[in-house]
């Protein structure tokens, strides 16, 4: 099951500004999908943070968000099509040392216009 969220412009425009878009550490693209992970934050920022939850972004190597004093890292794809089911939501086993409390899956639309919150 995941939540479908429809991207506005003013959270397009909030990701491209998240991180200047220089390559993050790590990261599995070389940096071409920057623009679907901070996406993939804001989107749960604000999914969270419409439910009433105390959400605050960190953006660090460890974790993305503070959701009600939880550390979540936020781990995005860039996608064609919504997700199924059984669709598979993963960390690559170099990545599994980052001190968060939760991993948080997230897809993104190529299109940049709609994400889902899985």
């Amino acid at each position: 099951m995941h939540k479908i969220i429809n991207i506005s412009e003013q959270q397009r425009q909030r990701a491209k500004q998240l991180y200047e878009f220089k390559t993050l550490k790590g990261s599995v693209t070389g940096g071409k999908g920057n623009i679907y992970g901070a996406l993939g934050e804001i989107i749960v920022h604000d999914y969270y943070k419409d439910k009433g939850n105390e959400v605050k972004h960190i953006g660090n190597y460890d974790y993305d968000l503070l959701i009600d004093r939880y550390k979540i890292d936020v781990k995005s794809k860039v996608t064609s099509v919504e997700p199924k089911l059984d669709y598979n939501c993963c960390v690559y086993s170099y990545n599994t040392k980052q001190k968060c409390d939760f991993y948080l899956f997230t897809r993104i639309h190529y299109s940049l216009e709609v994400g889902y919150i899985l």
